[in-house]
């Protein structure tokens, strides 16, 4: 098989699919170490490789690019100027670095930023903890005042019991004060009825004393004459 030909067209597009990939194998990458804090796979590292080596690779003639210019190209007539897949601008993919050098600049870009993710997540556990605290000190508080109220109503209930009590004290209390009264009257009138008859049978006994002295006095009378 000969050398594949295609129009700019096809290779622009056959370039933004594998750009497409590579960037999304790239942000897989990031997700990966994110998650896990740790470097890329070998397999990975070869896939970065690759992209890296890519711009390279893809203004060699012998990958396959047309072997005529693309100016002989029929292209609709535009005003902008068509890019080779070498002109093509990959300013925009974010590059793995692969030397030593860059490798411990990105360990150490890569150590910061967890450092500074570490700090936000302690900032918000720690604000999270001091909300809790000041929730349940709030809650302990509201909790105090309600058995407060519980317990004053409870006094204030047996303050009412107590002066139940004393209402029926005084009460009772009456109610003797009206059976003494009622007993006193009682022997009251006992005493003045007995007095009455006592005086009943003396003015009687008096006038049967004086009956019987008249006839007496006329005998005498008589005895005289």
């Amino acid at each position: 098989m000969g050398m594949v030909k295609r129009t700019v067209k096809e290779w622009r597009r056959v370039w933004t699919t594998h750009k497409y990939k590579e960037k999304k194998k790239l942000s897989d990458n990031r997700l990966s170490l994110k998650k896990t804090e740790t470097g890329p796979k070998f397999n990975e590292e070869r896939i970065i490789e690759t992209a890296n080596s890519w711009p390279t690779i893809a203004s060699v003639a012998s990958f396959g690019a047309p072997d005529k210019s693309f100016d002989d190209d029929a292209l609709p007539s535009i005003s902008k100027t068509v890019r080779s897949p070498s002109m093509i601008d990959f300013t925009d993919i974010d590059v793995i670095p692969t030397t030593a050098s860059e490798k411990r600049k990105y360990s150490f870009q890569n150590a910061v930023k967890r450092r500074k993710v570490s700090s936000s997540i302690g900032d918000l556990h720690q604000e999270e903890l001091e909300n809790e605290r000041e929730y349940r000190t709030q809650k302990l508080q509201f909790q105090e005042q309600a058995l407060q109220f519980q317990q004053q109503a409870l006094q204030f209930q047996q303050q009412m019991l107590q002066i139940q009590q004393q209402t029926l004290q005084f009460q009772q209390q009456g109610l003797q004060c009206q059976q003494q009264a009622l007993q006193i009257i009682r022997e009251i009138k006992d005493d003045t009825k007995s007095f009455q008859i006592n005086m009943l049978q003396l003015v009687e006994e008096k006038n049967n004393f004086l009956l019987q002295q008249i006839p007496r006095e006329y005998s005498d009378i008589s005895d005289e004459a």
